[in-house]
């Protein structure tokens, strides 16, 4: 067996503006079969960490943002999020070009 097997990496990128305010996320999700962990940087905001578990219905994942802006100092040093993501007609995906995950880190 190919011990790769069920292994993938997913960058991700979101780009989110709402007059006047603009954020920007890189961050990289790595699945082995069931589970995953990731990691992404929210420019001049914050670094956040995730695991969770997915399958082809169903991703529910713990994530922690830790602050690196000003606002660490002032009002928070990070946040918990718990996220739960439900994928209906999974078979009508497999004909789309690009699918949308909803979750933002």
């Amino acid at each position: 067996k190919d011990s790769l097997r069920g292994f993938s990496l997913s960058p991700n990128i979101m780009y989110v503006r709402q007059y006047p305010a603009t954020q920007f996320l890189a961050g990289l999700t790595a699945k082995y079969r069931y589970f995953l962990l990731g990691f992404a940087y929210r420019v001049n905001d914050a670094v956040i960490f995730e695991a969770g578990f997915q399958n082809r219905f169903l991703r529910i994942a713990y994530s922690y943002d830790y602050t690196t802006s000003n606002l660490r100092e002032s009002i928070s040093g990070g946040s918990h999020e718990i996220s739960m993501t439900c994928r209906l007609h999974y078979r009508n995906l497999k004909k789309l070009p690009i699918v949308l995950n909803p979750i933002a880190f």
